[in-house]
């Protein structure tokens, strides 16, 4: 027989990844395979083997890896009637502190089943109370995050939207390594360009602090604009 079980609030590859391989180190297990994009860790014992203490050996794994995420047998990951998953994009979102607060303020309100802000894919996951209405949490959520990030867009996702972001999460993070690769080669060789010049002092300078800005200036912007929102607040 086969048990799956969902992992709720798994966010972490890594984490997910030593979970699996401790599972599958279960002198009863004959496979373990942990799905991270849907989370479902599915488990076939080698002989049958008592739900319960399946149920138990994994979670005490769980709780020792990544003790926030709840483990969840597929038979009873039933949700009411009225509640949904929603997600919502953050465009602009860099503040982790700022994060942290957003986090904490919406897993504190009552019309909230579960909340939970990913920093690195900038989401907000959301499970709201029944009879709580999409356009209800998309208001708890904005105000939320405009108080800490007045100047953070907040996007929720058309169920449509959910599965095509998800199959493009891998590229865009490919996309925006390169691109930083790009930005760091860039000043490297302007940087690696000052040594070779000779008789002009302004020139080398110039290219110095060129390369300077193309590597730092990003970073810089940013910093400067979190102490400024965080004054403000």
């Amino acid at each position: 027989m086969t048990y799956q079980y969902v992992l709720d609030g798994l966010n972490c590859a890594s984490c997910a990844q030593k979970i699996e391989s401790a599972v599958q180190n279960f002198a009863y297990i004959e496979s373990a395979e942990l799905n991270f994009v849907t989370k479902l860790l599915t488990i076939t014992p080698k002989k049958d083997q008592d739900s319960t203490g399946l149920l138990l050996d994994t979670k005490e794994i769980v709780q020792k890896l990544e003790p926030h995420v709840k483990v969840i047998p597929v038979e009873e990951d039933v949700q009411e009637p009225n509640a949904q998953e929603l997600v919502f994009d953050l465009d602009g979102l860099h503040c982790t502190s700022c994060a942290t607060k957003i986090d904490a303020r919406l897993k504190d309100s009552s019309d909230l089943k579960e909340a939970a802000l990913n920093f690195v894919s900038k989401t907000i996951t959301v499970c709201p109370q029944s009879g709580i209405s999409a356009e209800h949490v998309n208001k708890i959520v904005q105000e939320t995050v405009h108080h800490f990030e007045p100047d953070v867009g907040v996007v929720m996702r058309r169920n449509s939207e959910k599965k095509q972001l998800e199959e493009n999460a891998e590229g865009n993070t490919f996309i925006g390594l390169s691109k930083q690769t790009l930005r760091l080669g860039s000043a490297l060789a302007l940087f690696a360009g000052s040594f070779f010049v000779r008789g002009n002092e302004t020139l080398i300078i110039a290219l110095t602090l060129t390369a300077y800005a193309i590597a730092g200036l990003p970073v810089l912007t940013r910093a400067f604009k979190g102490n400024e929102k965080r004054s403000a607040l």
